[in-house]
């Protein structure tokens, strides 16, 4: 959810959602007020390291962890339903009655859309943009005898796409 939505949980009177998770890496509130209607839910605040904000999730089950990540693992599906519908492979413009052919169909499109988005990722990996660029080996520091310092190349150089 949006952080600007009013929400009421009880005793801390009225506030937003972005309220509930400002400073807070996980929060779970269990009958939670939605809109100036009342609605009853359940919200689930969960700030993952690495992202930039938190994901605010109302649900219809008790909110704890394991829910906030089952929602958000729902919402993962969403964009590859979009690809195939109206943002890609327009699904929904196909003349397919058969239930068989609609099934090969959306297989066709599921294989071809993964060989394109790890064509992508490999790519990507292989040929960084100037701001994905990292320094290309680092020394490892080794502990006895050794001839010479080794550097092992590190994800992203273009040493490491060689190895694969």
């Amino acid at each position: 959810m949006k952080g600007n939505l009013l929400v009421d949980v009880g005793a801390a009177g009225v506030a937003t959602t972005g309220d509930l998770a400002a400073g807070v890496r996980e929060r779970y509130e269990a009958n939670v007020r939605l809109f100036e209607a009342g609605v009853p839910i359940a919200i689930g605040v969960l700030q993952e390291r690495g992202h930039p904000e938190p994901w605010i999730i109302a649900m219809d089950c008790p909110p704890n962890r394991a829910a906030v990540r089952d929602y958000g693992a729902r919402w993962a599906i969403e964009p590859m339903f979009s690809d195939f519908k109206s943002r890609g492979f327009r699904l929904e413009d196909t003349k397919l009655e058969a239930p068989k052919r609609v099934d090969c169909l959306i297989l066709i499109m599921a294989l071809a859309m993964h060989w394109c988005v790890r064509a992508g990722q490999e790519d990507a990996r292989c040929h960084p943009t100037a701001t994905e660029k990292k320094p290309a080996n680092r020394l490892i520091p080794t502990i006895g005898a050794c001839a010479r310092p080794t550097a092992a190349p590190s994800p992203g150089s273009n040493a490491a796409c060689a190895f694969s």
